[in-house]
C-alpha cells in the first residue's frame, strides 16, 4: 500500500514538472511559436520527458 502511494506521488510530481517547463518554455517565446523554435523546443521537450521517465522508473 505505501508503494502505491509513493508511486503516486512520483507520478504528480513529474505531471507537476512538466506543467511548468512547458509553461516556461510558451511564457519565454510570448506565445509565438515560429517553426524553428517550436521544432527545438519539441526536441528538448522530448529529451526532459525521456530523462524523467528513466529516472522514475528507477526509483519504483
Amino acid at each position: 500500500m505505501l508503494k502505491l502511494v509513493v508511486l503516486a506521488q512520483k507520478l504528480l510530481m513529474f505531471a507537476e514538472c512538466s506543467w511548468w517547463i512547458c509553461a516556461c518554455l510558451k511564457s519565454a517565446t510570448n506565445f509565438n511559436w515560429s517553426a524553428g523554435f517550436s521544432f527545438k523546443a519539441t526536441l528538448v521537450w522530448a529529451d526532459y520527458t525521456h530523462i524523467m521517465w528513466h529516472l522514475f522508473l528507477e526509483q519504483v
